[in-house]
């Protein structure tokens, strides 16, 4: 009986991350974007000098002249939700064994073990310097970085 109960938990897991890898690969090139306004979205990041620069991100670097209000991209579960660099936040949400991660956050609306939706408020966009606020968007597949831009697209029309 306890083996039973094992083998149906085991497989009912498998067929949730199943149908969670299926759901974020057919949203390929379909996306809620995570702020309401922004002036640029580019590949991230640019050589501002930061000591976290690594020339080989594939992040999508969003900014805008306030601080918006950050939605989720994709529904999920909020695996991470914690303060990084002294004052920044960062978010990992998880779908399957796919990832999105939404860091520089200047402040948090979620917590670790929430589950989020599509458009569900997850914090605020981080001050980076006067009129000057901040997010970074990454998706990994597994441990892997993805190429932000190809596997989403261009930045969508707000749907919310």
């Amino acid at each position: 009986m306890t083996i039973s109960l094992l083998v149906c938990f085991y497989n009912t897991a498998l067929g949730q991350v199943a149908d969670s890898n299926a759901i974020f690969l057919m949203s390929k090139g379909e996306w809620d974007c995570p702020v309401s306004k922004f002036t640029s979205a580019t590949l991230s990041p640019k050589d501002t000098g930061s000591s976290d620069f690594n020339p080989d991100s594939k992040e999508i670097l969003f900014v805008s002249d306030s601080a918006y209000e950050v939605r989720s991209v994709y529904p999920g579960k909020i695996i991470f939700a914690d303060v990084y660099n002294d004052s920044l936040f960062i978010i990992i949400s998880k779908h399957g064994g796919y990832f999105t991660v939404y860091s520089a956050l200047g402040k948090l609306s979620v917590k670790n073990g929430d589950k989020i939706k599509v458009g569900e408020k997850i914090g605020y966009m981080s001050k980076e310097s006067e009129k000057k606020y901040t997010l970074f968007l990454g998706l990994y597949m597994k441990e892997k970085e993805i190429e932000s831009f190809t596997f989403l697209g261009p930045p969508p029309n707000l749907r919310w």
